[in-house]
């Protein structure tokens, strides 16, 4: 009714009948609604009725479903593609579709935008669309209606499904399979009937045999066989001449392709994301000349495929994945015209060599692979030239457009441009580069680098020493994240004021400067793993100002922390942590009561096999009970903690969860708040009793005491709890008082 601006409009809606309808199923203003859609989108919206409940769907698979039913409307010059697009947009932009979400997984060749529907639209779809479309759930009704768009839980009851007197004219089954699964031979029998099919979609399932009957469907135009595990794809789908969908999507076993597939010349989607042991493709896939979506393509050097050169003349768009390019031989067997192809946003170029194998790379061979200057995401893999292709050290005036980069495995490349010139730049991801010793170029970098960069992942990049760049972001450009792993040549890292989380690992030569982690003024998570430098800096550096930290994260610290500085530097200025943890530090001999007193906002401490952990001093254990928002405390083989102080935990009012585990040092547990909802007591070999006063604890739903040779009684007024679920192993000394 939005787009109603009629007074008289409204006025019939209001005096409608409809708002007196008795016991009607679906609300009268869902089924205004519904009246007021034009025809089109009325058919799209019913043909939903044969999902269930709460079942998460995409969209793309949605309009391909609509186009294969014949549900799009012709109009002019668009496509399909772009005709179905608009009618899901107007169904969302009238709350017919919620949740939508867009998953890019544009390294892996996909890119899915889910939703659903709200039960109450579910209702009103299968409402409007009684007579046509329906879900079969799992006790295996189908109503005695001329049914002819069925979707199926592979766990219905399907014994009787052939004596559907409609099943010989469905025009849709679609199998909702969340696992891979055997289809039951009744199943099996039921398709050879359904000759009049135009979608089948039988995703994640197991046919019998691996034999798919496809011979019959000849007005097939949607077929589904991805997550199945099917080597080979029958050469009765090559007789399917409406198909205009494809759906191959991680099929692991697929091997190759029906070698007269350019028979499909009305095959417009073909997906094979996934499909890693498919090594080759069929020959004269130019022919079809209708293809818009290739989610991948495998150069093979044997006769009897195809070359690169078949994709020239075809208008794909979305995402392709190029594999195997060490199989490329000419540049006439390259040019595929990528850099025309404007309607590709996402472009993956993989070579797969042996590490003995040296593979001179022809530059002219590098120019045919040029993408479109429209380009939004590129990766390149196993890249095995010594010098970087120019349209990729031209990459700030000719990727304009480019959002994420992604190169990963190259052997031979010692020297890689900044790529801070690009202005769309959100994600890079550089990994495995062994010889690559610097990133940018100090006579390149202008103020304003980065503008737009959220990510910046580095790893395993094993003679890197510098990364040039970071440092001239603008100043009011957005947090954004920084994961550096494996890089233990590296020795500076640049000022980054902007940063909201990093993570840095196995990184032990960097030497950071004083001022290096107080300047990032936007950091909420800090991770560190084998960077003791960077650790101890931590109590060192002398900060002004409370800083935004909420989770830090301290892994394999070998060098004595809390040791310098009786001030502890930074530690002071983290009063808004809600998550801290100690993993294997074995530099962890104390966590001083001065640290612990500024945490009184932690959630959650974490120690983790801190074997050297002795408690908050010499002489004392954790003082913790300085901790009052504390929530949950796990504490793992610190064999040499100390006995906690008795008033340790009993005023930890927030305190749900407890785990202790392999401390075998202690032999007394302090009295436990009444806040308590789950323990674990594990292998704390000198523990001889609980604490006197967990009766007193009416919240505890769980304790799991287990490897407590010594332990030799419960409380006995604790087995009055009786919500209490309480699992005793390996103590072989309790005595149950009953």
């Amino acid at each position: 009714m939005g787009t109603k601006q009629d007074v008289r409009d409204w006025m019939t809606v209001l005096l409608s009948e409809i708002w007196d309808l008795q016991n009607d199923p679906v609300l009268p203003s869902l089924r205004i609604s519904y009246y007021h859609l034009p025809t089109h989108l009325k058919r799209c919206f019913a043909f939903c009725a044969i999902f269930p409940k709460g079942y998460q769907m995409n969209k793309y698979m949605l309009i391909h479903l609509w186009m294969a039913n014949g549900f799009l409307p012709e109009m002019g010059k668009f496509d399909l593609e772009e005709i179905g697009r608009n009618i899901f947009d107007e169904l969302v932009c009238r709350s017919f579709f919620q949740d939508v979400n867009k998953i890019e997984k544009w390294y892996d060749g996909e890119v899915m935008v889910s939703f659903r529907m709200h039960d109450l639209m579910v209702d009103l779809a299968r409402w409007v669309s009684l007579e046509e479309c329906h879900y079969l759930g799992e006790d295996g009704w189908v109503p005695d209606l001329k049914i002819r768009h069925l979707g199926v839980n592979l766990y219905s009851d399907l014994a009787h499904i052939n004596s559907f007197s409609h099943i010989r004219k469905l025009r849709s089954f679609v199998l909702m399979n969340h696992s891979k699964n055997q289809i039951s031979h009744h199943l099996m029998n039921a398709l050879c009937m359904c000759k009049c099919l135009r979608a089948l979609d039988l995703s994640r399932s197991i046919p019998p045999n691996n034999d798919i009957p496809l011979h019959h469907l000849k007005h097939l135009r949607y077929l589904n066989l991805s997550y199945t595990n099917i080597g080979t794809v029958p050469e009765s789908v090559c007789h399917l001449l409406y198909l205009q969908t494809l759906n191959l999507n991680h099929c692991e076993a697929l091997r190759e392709l029906p070698k007269d597939m350019k028979n499909l010349m009305n095959l417009r989607h073909l997906y094979l994301t996934g499909c890693i042991n498919l090594r080759k493709m069929p020959v004269k896939m130019g022919q079809l000349r209708q293809l818009r979506t290739l989610t991948k393509f495998v150069v093979c050097s044997e006769s009897f495929s195809s070359t690169l050169s078949e994709l020239r003349d075809l208008k794909l768009e979305g995402i392709l994945h190029l594999g195997n390019l060490q199989n490329l031989k000419s540049v006439a067997d390259a040019e595929a015209n990528l850099n025309l192809k404007e309607n590709i946003e996402g472009l993956n170029l993989e070579w797969v060599i042996d590490e003995e194998d040296i593979l001179e790379v022809n530059e002219e061979l590098l120019e045919a692979l040029k993408p479109p200057k429209t380009l939004k995401m590129l990766g390149m893999k196993g890249y095995c030239g010594k010098l970087l292709p120019k349209w990729l050290l031209d990459n700030w005036t000719f990727f304009r457009n480019l959002t994420e980069l992604s190169l990963s495995c190259w052997a031979r490349v010692e020297f890689l441009p900044c790529f801070g010139e690009l202005p769309s730049l959100k994600v890079l991801e550089i990994h495995e580069m062994e010889k690559v010793k610097k990133i940018g170029d100090k006579d390149r970098v202008s103020r304003g680098s980065f503008p737009s960069l959220r990510y910046l992942k580095l790893t395993k990049m094993a003679s890197l020493v510098e990364l040039v760049g970071l440092d001239k972001r603008p100043g009011m450009a957005e947090p954004f994240k920084l994961k550096i792993k494996n890089c233990p040549r590296l020795t500076t890292i640049p000022v980054i004021q902007t940063v909201q989380e990093v993570e840095i690992e196995n990184c032990s030569n960097i030497d950071p400067y004083e001022g290096f982690i107080s300047c990032m003024i936007c950091l909420e998570k800090l991770v560190l793993s084998e960077c003791d430098r960077v650790v101890l800096l931590l109590e060192q550096e002398k900060g002004e100002s409370n800083m935004p930290v909420k989770e830090l994260i301290i892994k394999r610290c070998t060098k004595q922390m809390f040791n310098k500085s009786p001030q502890f530097g930074l530690w002071r200025c983290f009063v808004s942590l809600s998550y801290l943890s100690f993993e294997s530090c074995d530099g962890l001999i104390f966590l001083p009561d001065i640290v612990i007193k500024q945490l009184q906002f932690l959630k959650c401490l974490i120690i983790f096999y801190c074997l050297n952990l002795i408690g908050s001093s010499e002489n004392d254990g954790l003082q913790l009970q300085y901790l009052p928002s504390l929530e949950k405390l796990s504490i793992t083989e610190c064999n040499k903690l100390l006995d906690f102080p008795e008033n340790a935990m009993r005023h930890l009012s927030s305190l749900k969860i407890i785990e202790l585990v392999g401390l075998r040092e202690i032999s007394h547990i302090p009295e436990l708040p009444t806040s308590l909802t789950n323990a674990v007591i594990l292998g704390c070999t000198k523990i001889c009793s609980l604490p006197d006063n967990m009766y007193q604890i009416k919240s505890l739903a769980r304790l799991q005491i287990m490897d407590l040779p010594n332990l030799i009684s419960l409380p006995e007024e604790m087995l009055c709890l009786t919500g209490l679920e309480l699992v005793v192993i390996n103590c072989r000394n309790l005595e149950k008082k009953r």
